[in-house]
């Protein structure tokens, strides 16, 4: 998985500067593709997401999340008002 989560971040990046709607709309997608994953693991007893090899508290991930969806909500405005 976190290499399709590096593959998208990385196809979102190519292309935010020719089409930005598309990229904030693929951030959202990508970003809740992530949430349903780390839910998922959570759901299972006794495991956790880890990043770079640190184990994050379901509530660490969730904030972590909340930013992402931040972010991507604000590269979507962005992209909507110009």
């Amino acid at each position: 998985m976190n290499w399709v989560i590096l593959g998208g971040i990385l196809i979102t990046g190519a292309i935010s500067k020719t089409k930005p709607k598309l990229a904030g709309w693929l951030g959202v997608v990508l970003t809740t593709a992530v949430l349903l994953w780390g839910l998922s693991i959570y759901g299972e007893a006794g495991k956790a997401v880890s990043f770079f090899g640190i184990g994050l508290s379901r509530m660490a991930f969730l904030a972590f999340m909340g930013v992402l969806y931040g972010l991507s909500l604000a590269q979507l405005r962005k992209a909507f008002s110009d």
